[in-house]
């Protein structure tokens, strides 16, 4: 099976893997784009998040969102990177690095 999307392990490159998969799913002429926005959007984030990890998904959307320009954002885009994330997080695979060494995570 292919991966999903691959991205850095990096909140802005994941926003915008997102923010791509959802502009070409938007386009009538391509139904596997659109399949795979609706595959995402499923996904479950689950609910293993410590408080403190939430706090830092919360902060790291708003900052995305600030440095987009968007310096006092509507709260449902706020809401809807915060689940991206939290999407993201939760059922994503780390590549390991050629040490073997993981990647490091999102700490709880």
């Amino acid at each position: 099976e292919s991966p999903f999307f691959i991205t850095a392990d990096d909140v802005n490159e994941v926003i915008r893997a997102f923010f791509m998969l959802k502009a070409q799913a938007a386009k009538a002429k391509d139904a596997l784009q659109g399949e795979a926005l609706k595959a995402f959007n499923d996904l479950s984030a689950g609910d293993g998040f410590s408080a403190h990890a939430l706090a830092r998904i919360e902060v790291q959307a708003a900052e995305v969102l600030q440095a987009a320009g968007r310096a006092n954002p509507p709260s449902e885009q706020v809401r809807e990177l915060e689940d991206v994330l939290l999407r993201w997080e939760a059922n994503r695979f780390l590549q390991r690095n050629p040490c073997g060494a993981a990647e490091p995570t999102m700490p709880s």
